[in-house]
């Protein structure tokens, strides 16, 4: 597998998401709609990783 950068190349956390996916021959419409959503609620991600783990494992999103 080829290697990967491991910090994001841009502001758009989404963009960059989709762009690992498609250079490691990841992915599908599943995985873009579900990061879009992620990256709605959680622009930040490391305010998503600050949460507990129970509550992180009990956050829906898109519901």
């Amino acid at each position: 597998m080829p290697l990967a950068i491991a910090s994001a190349p841009s502001d758009d956390l989404h963009a960059a998401y989709l762009d690992y996916l498609q250079l490691t021959g990841r992915g599908n419409a599943a995985y873009a709609r579900a990061a879009r959503m992620f990256f709605q609620c959680w622009p930040d991600p490391r305010q998503w990783a600050g949460q507990p783990l129970k509550t992180r494992l009990s956050i829906s999103i898109g519901s």
